[in-house]
């Protein structure tokens, strides 16, 4: 059963068995179980961007102890995102197209810590880095074990609560019948990197600003 958020009309939720129903009977134009529970207008949005899709955006989260999924479908009628953590139960969302890149960036969660030094290189196998989206919970684990234990050779925070704040990874992919664009961004030891393009065994200190722009640029051509 789909539920909608009594705090917002243009979120629900349900099983991701309830949801494949939903949105494939909207999908093919069938009568779609449950949708007389929402909002007429969450309803007809949703049609419209299912019936004419303009393209994806793929956002993976991870965490030492927490992974979440988060697909968009872009469309002129606007943009469906659908979530989904370790549970079966899935978050459907609407949002403008205009306001796209701010929902980007409050999902992925770029905070306002000191800047790392872009002259800062942290050495970290490439699979160690690609480990942290892994579906496994295992290769997780070990993923977040190897790049904490290469983290040790930052330099220290100047706040000491923030070179103690918890890790987390966000890997930001947008697909595009001309090639898809990537960003990977990490907030290691209280400050971030992001994946370097020349070195994909590198992550480079960026700032707040420089995590925040890595996510939107995805939002460009493959080519511009």
């Amino acid at each position: 059963m789909i539920t909608p958020d009594p705090t917002s009309p243009a979120l629900a939720a349900g099983s991701t068995d309830d949801v494949d129903a939903l949105l494939e009977a909207l999908r093919s134009g069938g009568t779609a179980a449950g949708a007389g529970a929402l909002p007429a207008e969450f309803v007809s949005t949703l049609t419209a961007i299912l019936g004419a899709p303009g393209g994806a955006l793929d956002v993976v989260l991870s965490f030492p102890q927490g992974y979440s999924t988060h697909r968009f479908t872009l469309a002129r009628a606007g943009v469906l995102r659908r979530s989904r953590g370790l549970t079966a139960q899935e978050e459907i969302a609407l949002h403008p197209v205009t306001v796209l890149p701010g929902a980007l960036l409050r999902l992925v969660g770029i905070a306002p810590v000191e800047a790392l030094d872009a002259a800062t290189v942290l050495e970290v196998p490439r699979d160690a880095v690609d480990g942290l989206f892994d579906a496994d919970a295992g290769a997780r684990t070990a993923a977040w074990r190897a790049v904490t234990a290469a983290s040790a050779a930052l330099p220290t925070a100047a706040k000491e609560d923030l070179d103690s704040a918890p890790p987390r990874a966000a890997r930001v992919t947008r697909h595009r019948p001309e090639g898809s664009r990537s960003a990977t961004v990490l907030l290691l030891r209280g400050r971030y990197l992001v994946l370097s393009p020349e070195d994909p065994g590198s992550l480079v200190g960026t700032t707040p600003t420089g995590a925040a722009r890595a996510v939107t640029s995805t939002l460009l051509s493959a080519d511009g």
